[in-house]
C-alpha cells in the first residue's frame, strides 16, 4: 500500500515524463525506479546508499559508463518515487533516458563536477554537452542524450529544447504501444526493429560477432516489426518474457517455420559444466543449409586452413534436432579458449566417417579411448563421441573431471521446449549468478536471471552483473562502444 501510494504522488510527473518522448520514437523502455532500487537495497526509508558489494564493483570499473552513472546516483537529486523512461528518436540521438528529479540543484552541481563543464540555458531548460552527449535540466526533470553516428550539436539542441517544451504528439498516444508498456512488471519495453539494429550498427562488438557467426543475422537482421518485453524482479531470481512481432508472411516468420526442428535438451549432455557461454537451436539441417546466412558461415570456414577439405555443410544438412556450442575462456592460457560442439544428427557414423577420413588424411590416424575418437590438431586434443543420441566434438586444453550440465534440472526443464536458446555464467563480484534465455516459438521467448547457489539479492546482482561487464576495448570511433 505505501509503494501504490508513493506511485500515485508521482503520477503528474509520470505522465509529464510520458508526453516528452515524441509519437515517431522507435522505441520506448519504462524502468518501475521505486521497485527496482527497493528490491536490490539501494533505496531504504527514502535514502540511496549503494551496497558494498556494488560499491566495490564501480571502482573496478570506473572507466564504464553505466558505472558511472550507478555511482552518482545518491548525488543527482532524483525523485526516486517516479519511473524512469528510455527512449529511441528517429534522428538527432541513438537513445534518451528521461528521469525526474526533486532537487535541481544537487542534480546540476554533480553533473557539473564530474563532466567539468558548465549548462548554458537553452529554451526552457539548460543544456550542458559533453562527448556527442547532452545533459538537460528543466520542469523537474533530467534528460540524458546519447549521441547518434551523425552527430550535429545545433540540431540536437533544438531536439532537446523540443522535448521540453511539450507541443508534439507523444507515444502516449501510440495505443498499441501502450498497451506494451503499460504493464505490472517492473521493466517494460517496445522497441522497433530499425531501434535495435541502429544500436546494434553501433556495436564493434556486435560487428565481430557476425563477421565471425553470419547466421545471428537470422533474428537481428530480419524483417520482423518489434520487440516487446517484461522484466520482473523478484527476490530469489529475475524473469523476462519477450515477443517478436512479426506478420505471418513475413521473412522471418516464414525461415523460422522451415529451418526450425523439434526441441529437447539431450544437448546438455555433451556440455560440460565449466562452459561459461552456450549457444543452441533445433533445426532442420537440409533446410538449414540453404539460409544465406549459413552459406556464408561456411564460406568463412571454408578460408581456414586446412579445414577447407572438410565438408562442414554435408555435416550440417544431417542435422534433425539441437546443436549447440559451448565456450569458455581457458583459465590458466591466457588469450586460449576450450569449446565444444554438439548436434543430433541423422547418420552419426557417416559424419564419424568423414572427420575420420580428414584427420587420416592429414596423417592423424585416430586414438579409441572410453568410446572417444582422440585426435590432435593445432596443438590440442579432440575427442569425438556419440552421448544421448548427440554427436559431440570436444576442444579442451585439459583433462576433463567435471560434470555436465544435463545434471542441473533447472536448464534441462528449461531447454526441453526451447527451438533456440543462449545461457551463461555471469560474475556479480565473487557471486556465480546464470543468465537463461530462450526460445519456445519463434515469437515467444522467456528467461531467468538468479545466482547459481540461489542465494543473494537477485535483483542487485543482477545490477552487479550489469556493471561487472568489462568494455570491449578503445575504439576509433567513440560512437563505436557498446552501451
Amino acid at each position: 500500500m505505501c509503494l501504490a501510494a508513493l506511485m500515485a504522488a508521482c503520477s503528474h510527473s509520470n505522465d509529464d515524463l510520458l508526453a516528452m518522448i515524441p509519437g515517431d520514437a522507435r522505441g520506448v523502455m519504462v524502468i518501475d525506479v521505486p521497485t527496482v532500487l527497493h528490491q536490490a537495497g539501494i533505496e531504504k526509508g527514502g535514502k540511496l546508499t549503494l551496497p558494498q558489494s556494488l560499491q566495490a564493483i564501480l571502482d573496478d570499473n570506473d572507466g564504464s559508463p553505466l558505472c558511472a552513472f550507478i555511482d552518482d546516483l545518491p548525488r543527482l537529486g532524483l525523485d526516486t518515487d517516479c519511473k524512469a523512461y528510455v527512449f529511441f528518436p528517429e534522428k538527432n540521438f541513438a537513445a534518451v533516458l528521461l528521469m525526474a528529479i526533486d532537487n535541481e540543484g544537487k542534480c546540476r552541481s554533480t553533473l557539473e563536477r564530474n563532466l567539468a563543464a558548465r549548462f548554458e540555458s537553452a529554451d526552457g531548460c539548460d543544456i550542458l554537452m559533453r562527448d556527442h552527449n547532452m545533459y538537460a535540466l528543466g520542469d523537474a526533470t533530467l534528460a540524458i542524450a546519447l549521441g547518434g553516428a551523425t552527430f550535429d550539436a545545433a540540431k540536437a539542441k533544438t531536439a532537446v529544447e523540443a522535448l521540453f517544451a511539450h507541443n508534439a504528439p507523444s507515444i502516449r498516444d501510440n495505443a498499441e504501444v501502450m498497451r506494451c508498456i503499460d504493464e505490472n512488471s517492473h521493466v517494460n519495453a517496445y522497441v522497433k526493429r530499425e531501434a535495435l539494429q541502429a544500436v546494434m550498427a553501433r556495436s564493434a562488438g556486435y560487428r565481430d560477432i557476425v563477421a565471425q557467426l553470419p547466421i545471428i543475422q537470422i533474428f537481428t537482421e530480419s524483417d520482423a516489426d518489434a520487440l516487446i518485453a517484461h522484466m520482473t524482479f523478484g527476490e530469489k531470481e529475475v524473469t523476462f518474457t519477450t515477443n517478436i512481432k512479426a506478420a505471418d508472411t513475413s521473412d522471418y516468420a516464414r525461415l523460422l517455420d522451415i529451418v526450425l526442428a523439434t526441441p529437447n535438451a539431450a544437448f546438455l549432455s555433451a556440455i560440460p559444466e565449466t562452459m561459461d557461454y552456450v549457444v543452441a537451436m533445433s533445426v532442420d539441417g537440409k533446410q538449414f543449409v540453404e539460409l544465406e546466412q549459413v552459406k556464408a558461415m561456411i564460406a568463412e570456414f571454408d578460408k581456414l586452413p586446412y579445414l577447407g577439405r572438410f565438408d562442414l555443410r554435408a555435416v550440417l544438412a544431417t542435422v534433425d534436432g539441437p546443436m549447440a556450442v559451448g565456450v569458455a575462456a581457458d583459465k590458466y592460457l591466457q588469450g586460449q579458449y576450450n569449446a565444444v560442439a554438439t548436434a543430433h544428427t541423422t547418420d552419426p557414423d557417416a559424419v564419424l566417417a568423414q572427420i575420420d577420413g580428414f584427420a587420416r588424411a592429414y596423417g592423424q590416424a585416430p586414438e579409441l579411448r572410453n568410446g572417444e575418437y582422440i585426435y590432435e590438431y593445432d596443438n590440442k586434443v579432440i575427442q569425438i563421441g556419440i552421448v544421448d543420441d548427440m554427436l559431440y566434438v570436444k576442444m579442451l586444453n585439459y583433462q576433463q573431471t567435471e560434470g555436465y550440465l544435463s545434471s542441473h534440472p533447472q536448464l534441462t526443464q528449461f531447454f526441453a521446449d526451447k527451438v533456440a536458446g543462449f545461457t551463461a555464467v555471469m560474475p556479480a563480484g565473487s557471486t556465480p549468478c546464470r543468465l537463461t534465455c530462450g526460445m519456445s516459438t519463434p515469437f515467444d521467448g522467456q528467461g531467468r536471471f538468479a545466482a547459481e547457489a540461489a542465494q543473494g539479492n537477485a535483483a542487485l546482482l543482477f545490477v552487479e552483473a550489469l556493471c561487472s561487464i568489462r568494455p570491449a576495448g578503445d575504439f576509433d570511433n567513440p560512437l563505436d562502444a557498446d552501451f
